[in-house]
């Protein structure tokens, strides 16, 4: 989805071209601050997003660590999802740690600063924005080929072509966002004491700035929530009916769930914004007052849902991988005291003597006598 720089002092609506805002009379914009739409924007905006970076950079760089032992980077998807969290946790800092500061400083927003800045940071953004998307279609189709073609997994599968896979995502966003680099600028609106500028998209009928970003749109944004949730439906049917289908290891099942769940609450909390941005596109303006300002506060809550979406992965993929959380506890007894990381000392914590000694790779299978208990 285009990312829109909003300045939450002067938004009144995230326009695609926001010729409507910057027209707004000065008597509009001192009445809309009054609304009360617009104080619990402020309020949303004041306390979750710090919250959401706090968490989520904790929580995402755990994961990663934990992600990229090598007892579990054997497996294909713990590359996908390493890579999605540090690539969460660029979005937590650059999307909604800044805008916070900003928000909170009442100063200008690191878009709104300068026209090259304007286009390098659209730029940047979308392609971050758009990799996090593709990564969660990229595991959720992994496990699918684990699940229901077992045998191909084998082959297709493996560490270095899902290496491969995210370095062809990230050069096919390129390409596809590189456009904003001349597609967007600096626009202002003189007020009657300061000019307030905004990035916006150039207005023109020309292909590159009329038409392509709807196809931008299209590629980065409802394609692949469209994919997730086909691939999310039919990973969860596999899962509420399993059959014999050589998939039945304990961690290759727990692995695809936890990829279900990270793949609905992706969809549960993506879904709301595009949803949002179909009506800017499709509403007929001008808006009525009322409806302006609900739909102001709408846009606030989905944009906060995203970094939530950012902000979770660690809680996700802990509560449903217990391998992932040993792996943690094992970083952390390293750091406490190297000793307590032992075989022998393991054993003594209730954990499998050999359960590092087996690779999470697709047809592995590892088997964890009954009394005992992995944590």
């Amino acid at each position: 989805m285009e990312y829109s720089a909003t300045n939450y002092s002067y938004d009144y609506g995230n326009y695609g071209n926001y010729s409507d805002a910057l027209a707004r009379p000065e008597s509009f914009q001192e009445y809309f601050v009054r609304t009360t739409e617009y104080v619990w924007t402020k309020r949303l905006n004041t306390f979750l997003p710090p919250l959401f970076v706090l968490v989520g950079s904790i929580g995402n760089i755990l994961a990663v660590v934990a992600l990229t032992r090598k007892h579990m980077l054997h497996n294909s998807v713990c590359f996908y999802l390493a890579v999605l969290g540090v690539i969460d946790t660029i979005i937590l800092y650059v999307g909604c740690g800044l805008d916070w500061l900003s928000f909170v400083s009442e100063t200008t927003q690191v878009p709104n600063l300068a026209d090259p800045v304007c286009r390098v940071w659209t730029f940047l953004f979308n392609t971050i924005m758009a990799m996090m998307s593709w990564l969660t279609v990229a595991a959720l189709v992994d496990r699918f080929l684990v699940m229901w073609h077992p045998i191909k997994a084998q082959y297709i599968c493996t560490v270095f072509l899902a290496k491969v896979m995210t370095v062809m995502i990230l050069v096919a966003l390129v390409s596809v966002c590189i456009h904003a680099m001349w597609t967007m600028q600096l626009a202002g609106y003189a007020g009657p004491d300061t000019a307030t500028y905004f990035c916006v998209h150039r207005e023109s009928t020309d292909f590159m700035i009329a038409i392509w970003p709807l196809i931008q749109a299209t590629l980065t944004s409802y394609l692949p929530m469209v994919l997730a949730i086909v691939f999310t439906l039919l990973l969860f049917v596999g899962c509420v009916y399993p059959h014999d289908r050589g998939d039945s290891e304990h961690h290759q099942m727990r692995l695809t769930r936890a990829v279900v769940v990270v793949g609905l609450v992706y969809i549960m909390l993506e879904l709301p914004t595009m949803v949002v941005n179909a009506m800017d596109t499709l509403l007929t303006r001008p808006l009525d007052f009322r409806t302006e300002s609900r739909l102001y506060l709408t846009r606030a809550v989905c944009q906060l849902l995203r970094f939530c979406d950012s902000a979770l992965l660690f809680v996700l993929l802990f509560s449903c991988v217990p391998m992932l959380r040993y792996e943690m506890w094992c970083v952390l007894q390293h750091f406490k005291s190297p000793s307590t990381a032992s075989p022998g000392n393991r054993e003594l914590r209730g954990i499998a003597p050999n359960a590092e000694q087996h690779l999470l790779a697709p047809g592995t299978s590892i088997e964890v006598p009954s009394e005992v208990t992995v944590l």
